[in-house]
């Protein structure tokens, strides 16, 4: 019994030298080649800024059908909502590349089974919106805003999300395939989505600079429909909230806009992200500069928010 033990022992050493004499297809040595370098040239920098990259591309659709929702939904201090909303998608992101820990790969297994229950709780929720209700879980905080329940749309929403497949994306989840670099995956896969929601927070700021939600038919609270009482921002999202049900229930999640390219700009989504993986910049200085700018984000919109905030009385 030892001797065989020990034959596969050396078996499982000289494998690696055995392949490593194969005469592999071209392509496939080069798409190999490829992928460690990609691998290797990850670090929260170009996971950041591939984010943003990757807007050019037909995933911003649902991203910004997502914050006409949150909008409608919140209708003031949008900066800090729409944060909350990116919070949720954010954590939840990050679960899908934790493959290597098997959460990550449970997830993605089971997503469409998961994104028909979220589709059928977006339908059920849609309601509450409509009507101008909170479900009574969610109980907003003293400024009136549903910062739960914008959380919860998040989280949900990210189980559905299907962003397009890119260089970046595509090295991040490799990286998560393995159980020691799983958590960086994580990591990696949260500044991505930063990055992809980042120009979504701009337009939150904006909002919230130049006062949107003191616009008259945003403001006001009521509007009748014989029985109901209603307003157009609730009716706005709830239409919104149906939308995402409807879609995570047929489609099973949101990959059905990525195939909406007429301008081919996924082509030019990809080049950049590719040009940013081939700068060569190291790891070490990429994740320093990356949680140096994360921070710097952060603390701009804490400050912004700090600034501009607007209370229930205010509504």
């Amino acid at each position: 019994m030892k001797k065989y033990i020990l034959i596969f022992f050396l078996f499982l050493l000289l494998l690696p030298s055995v392949f490593s004499q194969l005469d592999l297809p071209p392509g496939l040595v080069q798409l190999l080649e490829e992928q460690g370098r990609q691998v290797a040239a990850m670090n929260f920098l170009v996971a950041l800024i591939g984010g943003v990259i990757a807007l050019l591309s037909p995933c911003v659709l649902s991203i910004t059908l997502a914050f006409i929702a949150v909008a409608g939904k919140e209708r003031k201090n949008l900066t800090k909502t729409f944060g909350i909303f990116l919070l949720g998608v954010g954590i939840v992101s990050s679960l899908f590349a934790l493959g290597g820990l098997g959460i990550g790969s449970f997830l993605r297994v089971h997503r469409y089974e998961i994104a028909l229950g979220v589709g059928i709780v977006f339908l059920v929720w849609a309601v509450f919106i409509f009507l101008n209700k909170t479900i009574p879980f969610f109980k907003p905080n003293k400024d009136g805003n549903d910062l739960w329940g914008v959380f919860t749309f998040g989280a949900l929403f990210a189980v559905g999300y299907t962003p397009c497949v890119f260089p970046i994306s595509a090295a991040i989840l490799v990286i998560g395939n393995n159980a020691f670099s799983s958590l960086n995956a994580a990591a990696l896969m949260f500044m991505y989505t930063v990055g992809l929601f980042l120009p979504m927070m701009a337009l939150a700021l904006l909002y919230d600079y130049f006062h949107v939600s003191r616009v008259e038919w945003i403001r006001k609270n009521t509007l009748s429909l014989g029985p109901i009482t209603t307003s157009i921002p609730s009716i706005v999202s709830a239409l919104f909230f149906v939308f995402f049900g409807l879609l995570f229930v047929v489609f099973r999640g949101t990959f059905i806009f990525n195939a909406v390219d007429p301008a081919e700009t996924m082509v030019l989504a990809r080049f950049g992200q590719e040009w940013l993986l081939n700068l060569g910049i190291s790891t070490t200085l990429g994740n320093v500069l990356g949680i140096v700018l994360l921070a710097l984000l952060w603390y701009i919109f804490y400050k912004f928010v700090k600034n501009h905030r607007i209370t229930a009385y205010e509504r």
